[in-house]
């Protein structure tokens, strides 16, 4: 019984997370829509968690028409593929013990003016840009999910030059 009970212990905590990458040209800069997370004080790209056999582009498929209010149907399209995938073990910012941790960053690509609107009409929603991102915070001070920024770095999925 001993046996089991030590092995019980050393099973890795998972983090396997789908996360929106829904970007928007300004002019010559791009900038990425971020939703602000008032119980925790802080920016985040929508992302989502899989529920049973749901794929990674499934739950982020369903969190964006969810969190956006958008139709799946007409409002915008989830990439085939993620543009970039990231699984390690290791520690996510803030937490002691590492993770079994996995990460599909997913295009979106919004269709037509109504998705716009629907978004730029959300007073949670805003664009944020690779120099925000990246300073951690965005130009008025409100700070972004370290996790978020922790997975972007790792990655590299969002250039730092891409704001200028």
């Amino acid at each position: 019984m001993r046996h089991l009970f030590s092995l019980s212990r050393n099973v890795m905590e998972t983090h396997f997370i789908s996360i929106a990458l829904i970007r928007e040209v300004d002019g010559p800069r791009l900038r990425w829509l971020a939703q602000w997370k008032a119980e925790r004080f802080q920016f985040d790209f929508v992302s989502a968690r899989r529920l049973e056999k749901e794929s990674y582009r499934e739950s982020i498929t369903r969190e964006v028409a969810w969190v956006l209010n958008l139709s799946r149907e007409r409002d915008f399209l989830v990439a085939n593929t993620a543009q970039i995938n990231c699984e390690f073990i290791g520690r996510l910012v803030g937490e002691d013990q590492e993770k079994h941790i996995a990460a599909a960053f997913y295009p979106i690509h919004l269709y037509g003016d109504r998705a716009r609107q629907q978004i730029n009409a959300d007073e949670n929603s805003r664009w944020v840009t690779a120099d925000e991102i990246y300073a951690e915070r965005t130009d008025d001070g409100r700070l972004f999910n370290p996790v978020l920024i922790d997975l972007i770095r790792r990655t590299r999925v969002i250039q730092p030059w891409e704001s200028t």
